[in-house]
């Protein structure tokens, strides 16, 4: 359902920390039912981005098993913040789990973070 919503690019890694410009299709049929008159981009798809990122940097098919920390800190609107940076860092792996700390923002305002573990 959420196929064709991103448009991702990656911009700069630096280790195991990998910074991404991406843009929302605001044309997308989520934004139908989420909202007709205010369109605001859902909680499931930012974590469902922290998750496909994960997965593009490791080249593991992964699963959300916990995420001790997410914030939704600001609403992201299509027609007014079509674009962001996501940023996407492996803190570690330890038998076979993934500890994720993910940040996405547009210039100074911050949208959303989490602190995930993936297996």
């Amino acid at each position: 359902m959420l196929e064709g919503l991103f448009d991702i690019q990656e911009q700069t890694t630096d280790g195991t920390k990998k910074v991404y410009q991406v843009k929302v299709n605001p044309a997308h049929e989520v934004f139908r039912g989420h909202f007709p008159e205010q369109p605001v981009l859902p909680g499931v798809a930012m974590v469902y981005l922290s998750r496909f990122l994960t997965e593009r940097v490791t080249g593991k098919a992964v699963k959300l098993k916990d995420a001790s920390q997410i914030k939704f800190l600001n609403l992201v609107d299509p027609r007014i913040n079509p674009e962001f940076t996501y940023t996407n860092e492996i803190v570690k792996e330890v038998d076979n789990v993934i500890y994720v700390k993910g940040e996405m923002r547009f210039n100074e305002m911050t949208f959303f973070k989490i602190l995930a573990t993936y297996n």
